[in-house]
């Protein structure tokens, strides 16, 4: 029998169920990390060198996952959780959504995305199970029509959120060398902004924090500054031209 479900658990289970996974789906992940870390995000192999809440390996290490702050360090991997599922293991994330009970979820994130290689399924199910047992059962659920559309409202927006905030992060890094602004760096604050909107399209996000408009508005602001901060002085000053002749055309 597991041990005891780590203190993060609920954390962790709830941030995949925002972002669009079942119950079922969310119980699997979160079982195989705890049997992978303990959900430890600072946690090394000191003999594999695997690292991390998925211990990681290889080309799949990226810098600045580890930085010795638990909590901002567990909520940047499980993004990268959600980023590797949406990109580089699209194919385990394809497959974890045909998975309808936890033990199909942890079967198919031991096999396709952790691809363990040893004996430990089945413990890996039992705590998927427990998760499930504990959370599931509280989880906002809504049969409204507008779930499916929110679900892949909030995938795309969450994808598109990723690419952005990737992009942006590493141009921002360079404009801030070259001593400058750039539009290209406001990139990461954009893919910020987009990923918001995602959440806040999910409905089981509706029902559990309610829809929060200043956040999907505060996104679509930044879009619309950085559009306007790319414009060509010639178009600004043509916009400002024709703000000031349109109360005359009204008259």
């Amino acid at each position: 029998m597991p041990a005891a479900l780590p203190s993060d658990t609920q954390q962790v289970y709830d941030f995949f169920v925002q972002n669009g996974y079942t119950p079922a789906q969310a119980s699997g992940l979160v079982g195989n990390f705890i049997q992978e870390s303990g959900l430890n995000p600072e946690i090394s192999n000191t003999t594999s060198g695997a690292e991390g809440l998925a211990q990681w390996l290889g080309s799949r290490q990226q810098p600045g996952l580890i930085t010795g702050n638990v909590g901002t360090d567990l909520e940047n991997q499980l993004r990268y959780v959600l980023t590797e599922l949406r990109g580089s293991e699209s194919s385990s994330g394809a497959a974890l959504a045909q998975a309808t009970t936890p033990s199909q979820a942890a079967s198919v994130v031991f096999s396709d995305y952790e691809r363990a290689g040893d004996s430990s399924l089945g413990t890996r199910e039992q705590y998927a199970q427990e998760v499930y047992q504990t959370f599931g059962s509280s989880t906002p659920q809504t049969t409204s029509i507008l779930s499916p559309i929110g679900k892949v409202g909030s995938d795309i927006a969450g994808g598109v959120g990723d690419v952005l905030g990737g992009i942006g992060g590493t141009a921002a890094n360079a404009a801030g060398n070259l001593g400058g602004s750039s539009i290209v760096g406001d990139l990461g604050n954009i893919g910020t902004g987009i990923s918001d909107i995602g959440q806040a399209l999910n409905p089981a996000n509706w029902l559990k924090n309610g829809v929060e408009l200043v956040g999907i508005l505060g996104g679509v602001a930044l879009v619309v500054l950085a559009m306007w901060r790319a414009a060509p002085d010639k178009t600004k000053q043509n916009v400002g031209q024709a703000a000031e002749l349109a109360p005359l055309a009204a008259a």
